[in-house]
């Protein structure tokens, strides 16, 4: 009787193994063959380098990823084994399955740069789609005993001492892995796919899958687990982890990026998406005690200004370069430009925002206060200009202002602002300049409990769709200046102060400040459906293909007027210094119920 007995349990021993069985490929799982069914988009994909976990990052930093993180009582995070090598290696693999065309592993010495720079090294290996992965968390953990194989294998040993039972599943691991998949294209750099996947790989293992410990022996798990526990874990469960991710990864390449690419294959074939945008985003309260004992208080919301403006960038499909409070010194802000402009193409676009304290020096030139002290901008600009193709294209927001007398964004001590040296800044440049203030005039904050620059808020807001006057899905110089004037001096008279935004430079059409709405929610015909107005009307509140007067809502106070095209203004020597432009009849009042109430500050956010 005896004998039998045994046998069997050698039997049950030897059934269960003692390894985690590799998965199959995903490529060569029939399980998963419909992922790959669709027409070849015949393109070359460039991979970057996998980036790995942080290890200092906590879960919170996620974001709305945190929700597809479950807590664990029991892990361990660096215990799984990570090769970001062969990540890259299976990511080209499964990309090129999926969506047909060539592959490009771009090299190991770039990882964790920045897009623009992967986006130069893709562009040079021929590829029009730059995939990115980034690991942002990784685990080994225990979740549970395995209901009675637990209890029946405790019994069976320390009861009758079947040792084969050793061998039987009874503790449940897992290995998770928590990503952001991103997809660009190549030469405009715009962001097709940006998404945060949850995956991982649960199963009961028995003693040897888990490695051998006398805590595991004794039955003494979770308590005992110890980091060369989850080291084995990890070895044996982390080829089924990556290959749900590798899963979850193809399930959005199928479901969710070819519909967005093959619409756009004459585009991107003929690299006509548009121009790349870059962002460099700066906010300081206020500078360091060493460069100024006797400086005013700093500000309340100059960094949240540049958080905000961070944030709707990156909804927007630009991933900036921020640099705030003591990160914003003067040479990090030079050496951030330098290496921004040195990698622009004559068709790209550079966003330089700032918010904080500007103040004059003794000559009246304009500069901003950096963490560390001031930052004339003249000698910026030339410096700047020295590095970047002469056709690019650099933008300026500045949400600080400039003279003596100080208050507000403005830093006290300088000399009166010489005139004309702001749109010195951008004179003889395909540059634009948009300004908080008017010189001399101040920049001022709303008040508690969320202090933010005005300028900065009714920016964001227009940004959100409010200022996009024409319906295009872009919102040009013109139309977020005209949108500031409207709102931004009735706030700041509330406030006991004068601040009117002020605007230079060329191209005032063209976009300039980017729009949260992805594609244009209705786009503007090709060419006018009613002939041009007559001389004196005013073409933006004419609607096209329409005879009638638009809402009551579209029609700004006569006291905030919306600039006019160039053929009816004249620019007075005063006003072309100052970079605004003067009609020359002033528009008749519009009526008391056709003044617009203000919209909501932050839709969209």
């Amino acid at each position: 009787m005896k004998s039998p007995l045994l046998w069997l349990f050698v039997a049950l021993a030897c059934s269960t193994g003692c390894a985690v069985d590799p998965p199959t490929p995903l490529e060569r799982d029939p399980e998963h063959v419909a992922l790959s069914e669709g027409s070849s988009l015949d393109l070359r994909l460039a991979v970057a380098p996998v980036e790995l976990p942080q290890r200092s990052a906590g879960v919170a930093s996620l974001g709305s990823a945190v929700g597809a993180w479950p807590e664990r009582e029991y892990a361990s995070e660096s215990a799984v084994p990570l090769d970001a090598r062969e990540l890259q290696r299976r990511l080209a693999r499964v990309g090129t399955w999926v969506l047909g065309g060539e592959e490009a592993l771009l090299a190991s010495e770039v990882a964790g740069e920045d897009a623009p720079a992967l986006l130069a090294q893709a562009e040079a290996e021929g590829a029009e789609l730059l995939v990115r992965l980034e690991l942002l968390k990784s685990r080994a953990s225990w979740i549970e005993r395995d209901g009675l194989w637990w209890w029946g294998n405790l019994f069976l040993f320390w009861g009758i001492g079947v040792y084969p039972m050793l061998f039987v599943s009874d503790e449940v691991y897992a290995v998770e892995l928590l990503a952001r998949v991103e997809v660009r294209e190549v030469r405009s750099g715009r962001v097709l796919l940006d998404q945060t996947l949850a995956a991982g790989h649960a199963r009961s293992l028995n003693h040897p899958q888990r490695g051998w410990s006398v805590g595991g022996l004794l039955w003494l798990h979770p308590y005992t687990l110890d980091e060369e526990d989850y080291r084995e874990v990890g070895r044996a469960l982390y080829p089924h982890a990556r290959k749900d991710l590798e899963r979850q990864v193809a399930q959005l390449l199928s479901t969710k990026l070819r519909p967005k690419v093959e619409p756009l294959l004459p585009q991107i074939r003929a690299g006509a998406l548009g121009p790349r945008l870059r962002a460099l985003v700066i906010g300081v309260n206020g500078p360091s005690a060493e460069w100024d004992f006797d400086h005013p208080g700093p500000l309340a919301g100059a960094e949240q200004d540049a958080a905000d403006v961070a944030k709707h960038l990156r909804a927007c499909g630009v991933r900036p370069v921020v640099l705030s409070g003591g990160a914003a010194t003067r040479e990090a802000i030079r050496a951030n430009l330098r290496r921004l402009a040195e990698g622009m193409r004559a068709s790209d676009r550079l966003l330089v925002y700032f918010a904080g304290f500007g103040r004059t020096d003794r000559e009246g030139l304009p500069a901003w206060i950096a963490a560390d002290g001031a930052l004339t901008l003249a000698p910026l600009a030339d410096e700047l200009a020295g590095v970047a193709p002469p056709e690019a294209r650099i933008d300026l927001v500045c949400d600080a202002s400039f003279g003596a007398l100080g208050g507000g964004r403005t830093f006290p001590g300088g000399a009166p602002l010489a005139r004309g040296s702001l749109g010195v800044l951008v004179e003889e440049r395909p540059w634009r300049l948009l300004c908080a203030a008017r010189p001399e005039q101040t920049a001022v904050e709303s008040k508690a409990p969320h202090p933010r620059g005005l300028f900065s808020e009714w920016l964001l807001t227009a940004a959100a769709g409010a200022g996009d006057r024409d319906n295009d899905g872009q919102l040009s110089l013109r139309e977020a200046w005209g949108f500031l004037v409207r709102w931004v001096p009735k706030e700041a008279q509330d406030a006991g102060a004068e601040q009117r935004p002020c605007m230079w430079g060329g191209e005032r059409d063209a976009p300039f400040f980017p729009l949260r709405l992805p594609e244009p929610p209705n786009p503007a015909p090709a060419a006018p459906l009613t002939p041009a107005p007559e001389p004196g009307a005013d073409p933006l509140t004419a609607e096209e293909g329409s005879a009638t007067p638009p809402p009551a809502e579209a029609t700004p106070p006569a006291s905030e007027a919306a600039p006019r095209d160039e053929d009816e203004w004249r620019l007075e020597p005063a006003a072309e210094a100052e970079g605004e432009e003067i009609p020359t009849v002033p528009p008749a009042p519009a009526p008391e119920d056709e003044i617009p109430s203000a919209p909501a500050r932050g839709a969209g956010e």
